[in-house]
């Protein structure tokens, strides 16, 4: 009887814990590919080739509109971060409620591109945040935020 008892309790909690790995591995969905190119030539510091990511990845329309709002979690350099600041205003109203969610959020940076995250800054969520805002902004007001020319 007693063994009996141990069986059932190890088998509920094999059970148990095979039913928490599962959802753990579900709940973990891999980073958007763009968003990784991106990054990689972020780290790369390869700056022409990262204003011609950033333009690919803007002409792929809604199904980079993710990939460009995790993108402000990066310090991406001054002149990539307008390019970003265009494209997104550009999408227009449909972006608000992403941005707001982000800035909401902690700052998430991928492990392996941490040294690009803003939180180097002593002020990095402070800094995504009212970037945040701006974008808002003007996208509230039906501004694009323009690279110039």
């Amino acid at each position: 009887m007693v063994l009996q008892t141990s069986l059932r309790f190890g088998g509920a909690l094999l059970l148990v814990l095979g039913m928490l790995c599962l959802r753990a591995f579900a709940d973990s969905t891999p980073p958007d590919g763009d968003l990784l190119r991106v990054l990689q030539t972020v780290q790369a510091a390869d700056s022409a080739e990262l204003m011609n990511r950033l333009d690919v990845l803007d002409k792929r329309g809604t199904k980079a509109d993710s990939a460009l709002i995790e993108l402000l979690d990066y310090y991406i350099g001054e002149g990539p971060s307008v390019v970003l600041a265009e494209a997104i205003s550009r999408r227009g109203k449909r972006m608000l409620k992403r941005l707001e969610a982000k800035r909401s959020a902690v700052l998430d940076c991928l492990p392996e591109y941490v040294a690009h995250c803003m939180s180097k800054f002593n002020d990095g969520l402070a800094m995504r945040n009212e970037y945040i805002d701006r974008l808002r902004s003007a996208i509230q007001s039906g501004k694009v935020l323009r690279v110039p020319h």
